[in-house]
């Protein structure tokens, strides 16, 4: 036939782009996941080597290896639950253009009695808007495979690769039993997944009715991760996007433990010191002096103004390091610096 020695000596002359490319894609994918908030694992790349490439296209089913085999650039997402793999899903059919007919659902073509890995697999290629900027039009009807997985598929997948690689054409005693115990493991694997899943739906669904009820006014709620976090992003939505404070936060259990100490147990008594701090002019003066801060570290900061000796005595938990931005804000509110530097062991930092 020969058109198996002519896709190997074009593959090899096309390798390092289709490296590009899956570089590229990677990058894509990334940006694409953190821009919409999509937790994620992992995204890895690849480009198909040279001898996998010669093994697949000698196969008798491809008379034209160059046109049919499209999976030499290979993308991997690993994601965490299965609502994750949908969300990332439906963003790559969004962003890139589908060879529906070459793409698969593992989850609906798997077998009934295999408990093998789910996951979703997507022949794709940059779309057609994408390739009209020049640092993607090399890539122009290239075509590449993502894969999305969520962490225990992909360990089942591994296990399964490793295990059929050391195997093969090994006849074991009791290879039976080692077969049947390795598909109730699959299995375990499985269940355990779908558990997760419904674990995070359940933990999302939380957040989404604390979301809802600060925005009603209704926030006589116990102070955890969960609801702190929402209630802080909807409280000053209006300054994060401003670009004031920084929604990072950070030790997020830390912060918690702070504000239990300080004497703050719900989200209605953290609104309430808030609320005060807007009156006295508190916040306004963070804002203006302080520069962008975390938001975790913005409310540190409320807490310090509005009862220093309380915090220093009770919530803190690390050692403050006093920039001078901080000095100039504290002496504003008539706070002893030197008292907390000798007090409370507060680190003055050098300007830079």
């Amino acid at each position: 036939m020969g058109n198996d020695s002519e896709a190997v000596s074009w593959y090899g002359t096309k390798r390092d782009l289709f490296k590009r490319l899956s570089m590229k894609v990677e990058l894509i994918l990334k940006d694409i996941l953190e821009l919409e908030h999509i937790p994620y694992l992992n995204v890895v790349s690849r480009a198909k080597d040279l001898e996998s490439y010669t093994q697949k296209a000698q196969k008798e089913k491809y008379d034209d290896p160059i046109q049919q085999i499209k999976d030499m650039a290979g993308i991997r997402v690993i994601a965490y639950v299965e609502s994750d793999v949908e969300k990332i899903s439906k963003k790559i059919e969004e962003e890139f253009q589908i060879d529906w007919k070459e793409s698969v659902n593992k989850s609906s073509t798997m077998d009934l009695d295999r408990f093998g890995y789910r996951s979703n697999h997507y022949i794709a290629k940059l779309s057609e808007l994408r390739c009209e900027l020049p640092e993607f039009r090399a890539y122009k009807d290239l075509w590449f495979e993502i894969q999305i997985r969520t962490i225990l598929q992909h360990a089942w997948a591994e296990i399964e690769h490793d295990r059929n690689y050391k195997m093969k054409g090994i006849n074991l005693p009791n290879e039976k039993d080692i077969k049947r115990r390795f598909y109730l493991l699959a299995g375990a694997l499985e269940s355990a997944d779908r558990e997760f899943n419904s674990i995070v739906d359940d933990v999302n669904q939380y957040a989404k009715k604390v979301s809802q009820d600060t925005q009603k006014g209704n926030i006589n709620i116990q102070i955890n991760t969960i609801s702190l976090e929402e209630f802080l992003l909807i409280k000053f939505s209006k300054e994060i996007k401003e670009g004031m404070i920084n929604p990072n936060f950070g030790n997020v259990d830390v912060v918690i433990s702070e504000i239990n100490d300080y004497g703050i147990k719900t989200l209605r008594e953290l609104d309430d010191l808030i609320e005060t701090s807007f009156q006295k002019g508190i916040i306004s003066k963070i804002l203006e002096l302080a520069g962008t801060r975390s938001i975790t570290g913005f409310l540190r900061l409320v807490m310090v103004i509005n009862d220093s000796e309380t915090y220093f005595t009770k919530s803190m938990k690390k050692n403050w390091g006093l920039t001078d931005e901080d000095k100039n804000l504290l002496e504003i509110f008539e706070i002893n610096i030197q008292n907390l530097i000798e007090k409370y062991g507060i680190r003055e930092l050098k300007s830079k």
